[in-house]
Parts: structure tokens; C-alpha cells; sequence
């Protein structure tokens, strides 16, 4: 579908993570490159991307820590004007525009929000005149992937790029993936609900976040990760029919955290969450769950979501200062804790 080549401004920086990956001669720089013969291809395909813009409650819960309006980007995936873009875009949204030109807007409504994967659907309320892009298998990614990330901006940005790690992402606020994709260069545009997309023009993941710290060639580079398109397979239906993920709620405390080594430290609580009710506060160290040892946040997470469903008691042994302290928290379902608009 597409090949793309150097350049050379560019090269001079990254030049040695793509030594590493063996792949100079076919990653491009600049969207530009295309073959002219394809050209109709690539439009067609990236004409999928659509932006979104959402405005959510001053007294919604996520408010303090995204904001009150959040732009990002989407892709439609069926000839309905089904979109799916990263969840925290959506979150808690009253209202939601969806943009195939930048200046206009589509009324849209939320059809779904998986707390597990962090993906979200919307489906525009007039039909968008696009062609929906196809799902691919983002089983099959793997590093040294070549691959095409594209978002929404104006005009719509195109930037190709290399996959460069496929381990697990545990973020801090009580989220876990498997299997990540993360991509380098970074995206230069917002990477919130970007595509990124194999050479057959297939969807592989939507676009989260840009992370620090990915090790390539003996460096540490930053990338954009994605969240598998697999993810929202599993999940597909139940979004459709009940809005969110029909399996039991796992153990949710309201902690974020980060790593400590040995142990995770607070970085701060949700508000009237289980563990605020509980007493925990910023700056206290879970060095135990349930006796068993903490070792990293990967290990914590699962610790915690193998404890039972939402709503089991957790045994917490914290550091605080000079103290050793016990706290059982009453975990609970994070859907809960949201305020969703009209409930």
C-alpha cells in the first residue's frame, strides 16, 4: 500500500535508532513521500481519521485532571458513523462534535467506554460521507513494524514511523496492557485517538499517549503508544448493546500510583474514592496486598484484580513517614465513580 523514504534532516537525529532497526532505507520522515501512484490509496484510507471535540461538566470526576474540553482524534469504522477514539477524550462528556472537515461539526453521541482498555465509542448522528477503514490483527504487530500513524489536525497529519516495543504498559491510575504497541518517531500531532495503521491500510491501534524512556540501540527514546485494536475486539458487542464491558467490574481502590522498588507510592487519590473513604493519602507506600509482597505496578494491579470482582476487601500494609500501618479498603467498581451525564 505504501513505501516511504528518508529524510535527511530528520535522519541526523534518529539515525541511530533506525541503524538498530536495520530499516533506513524504508521509513520515511514526512508524509509527503508517498508515491504519487498511491496517493488516491492513502487519501481514501486516512479520510477514516475524523476529529473529536467533547465538553464535559465543570463537576464531572475526571474534570480536575483532563480538563473540561478535550480535542483528540477518531476513526470511523463502519459505514454508520461508528467511531472509536481513546476513552479519556470521551469520559464523562455531556457533549460531543465530530469533525471530517475542520470547520464542520457533526453532532455525535457516546455508544460505549471500556474502563479495561481505555477505549471509547461514538456514533455520529448524521451519516459521515467516508469510507469506514478495516480492523486489523494487532496480534501480528511486531518491532521493526513499519507503519503509518495518523491523526486529525489542518490539514490531517501523516507521519510514518517504526514499532519499537510490544511489552506491557502499566499506567498510573490503576490501568494495565498486556501488550502495547509503541511506536517512534513520536507523533508530532496530538496522538490522542490517532490510527495507526499497517501497510494493507488496516486499523491496529488507537493512539493514547506519548511515553518517555523506551529503550532502543542503547537509548532511551520517547514513543507513541497505542492501545491494540484487538482490545476493542473482545469488547465490541457489549459496548454496542450495554455501553460498557458486560464482565464483572474488576477491584477498583482509586490510587495512583508509581513505582517505588520495592513497593508503589501514592501520587494522589480519587476524590470519595474507596481509598480516600479509607484514609490512604498521597505520599503513602503499599508495601503489601493481602500479605503478599509489592513489588512494581504491574504485580500490584494483578495482585489486585485476581482478589475477587468489584467490591472484595482488600488488606493493605502502607508506609507512612516512620509508620507501619494495616488498611482493608472496600474496593469498588470504577463506572461507579464516574459522573455520566443523564444518570
Amino acid at each position: 500500500m505504501f513505501r516511504v523514504v528518508c529524510n535527511e534532516i530528520r535522519v541526523k537525529t534518529v539515525l541511530p535508532i533506525f541503524v538498530a532497526l536495520g530499516a533506513i532505507s524504508a521509513i520515511a520522515l514526512s508524509a509527503s513521500s508517498f508515491a504519487q501512484a498511491e496517493s488516491s490509496d492513502v487519501e481514501r484510507i486516512f479520510a477514516s481519521v475524523v476529529g473529536i471535540a467533547t465538553k464535559v461538566p465543570a463537576d464531572a470526576r475526571t474534570a480536575p485532571i483532563i480538563g473540561t474540553t478535550r480535542l483528540g482524534s477518531g476513526i470511523v469504522i463502519d459505514s454508520e458513523g461508528l467511531i472509536v477514539t481513546i476513552g479519556y477524550v470521551l469520559l464523562e462528556a455531556e457533549h460531543v462534535l465530530v469533525f471530517v472537515e475542520k470547520d464542520k461539526p457533526l453532532e455525535a453521541k457516546i455508544i460505549g467506554y471500556d474502563v479495561d482498555s481505555g477505549l471509547g465509542l461514538v456514533r455520529a448522528i448524521e451519516p459521515l460521507a467516508v469510507v469506514p477503514m478495516r480492523l486489523g490483527n494487532s496480534s501480528e504487530v511486531a518491532v521493526k513494524d513499519q507503519v503509518l500513524v495518523a491523526s486529525f489536525a489542518s490539514p490531517r497529519q501523516v507521519t510514518p514511523a517504526f514499532v519499537i516495543s510490544r511489552d506491557e504498559f502499566a499506567g498510573y491510575g490503576e490501568y494495565l496492557l498486556e501488550r502495547s504497541i509503541v511506536t517512534f518517531p513520536p507523533h508530532e500531532s496530538n496522538v490522542a485517538g490517532a490510527a495507526v495503521v499497517n501497510a494493507d491500510g488496516r486499523l491496529l491501534g488507537v493512539g493514547a499517549l506519548v511515553v518517555q524512556n523506551i529503550p532502543v540501540a542503547d537509548q532511551a527514546v520517547p514513543g507513541s503508544m497505542f492501545v491494540p485494536i484487538d482490545e476493542l475486539k473482545r469488547v465490541m458487542g457489549a459496548l454496542l448493546h450495554e455501553g460498557r464491558n458486560a464482565a464483572p467490574g474488576q477491584p477498583w481502590l482509586g490510587v495512583y500510583v508509581v513505582d517505588q522498588n520495592p513497593g508503589v507510592m501514592i501520587a494522589r487519590v480519587a476524590t470519595d474514592g474507596p481509598a480516600q473513604l479509607a484514609g490512604l493519602v498521597q505520599g503513602d507506600v503499599i508495601y503489601a496486598l493481602d500479605t503478599t509482597p509489592v513489588e512494581n505496578l504491574p504485580q500490584f494491579y494483578r495482585q489486585l484484580w485476581s482478589t475477587g470482582d468489584a467490591g472484595v476487601s482488600v488488606s493493605l500494609s502502607i508506609r507512612r513517614d516512620a509508620q507501619l500501618l494495616h488498611v482493608d479498603v472496600r474496593s469498588a467498581d470504577r463506572y461507579g465513580w464516574y459522573k455520566f451525564p443523564g444518570t
